[in-house]
Formats: structure tokens, sequence, C-alpha cells
């Protein structure tokens, strides 16, 4: 089973930022496109 904090749908640029200041943030992200 997998185990992330956040999901973001759509890899585009604002989705990628966000999964980077996330995942700065300690969070575990996962990145669907």
């Amino acid at each position: 089973m997998y185990d992330h904090d956040l999901l973001i749908v759509g890899a585009g640029l604002a989705g990628l930022r966000c999964a980077v200041e996330a995942q700065r943030m300690g969070l575990k992200v996962a990145v669907i496109t």
C-alpha cells in the first residue's frame, strides 16, 4: 500500500512546482500526469 500526504493530478508547471514546495515542507508527494 502507498503512503502519501499529497496527491497532485497534473504534471504541468504548476503541478510540479507544488510538488517541489510540498516536498520541501516534508510531505510525501505523488504526481499523476
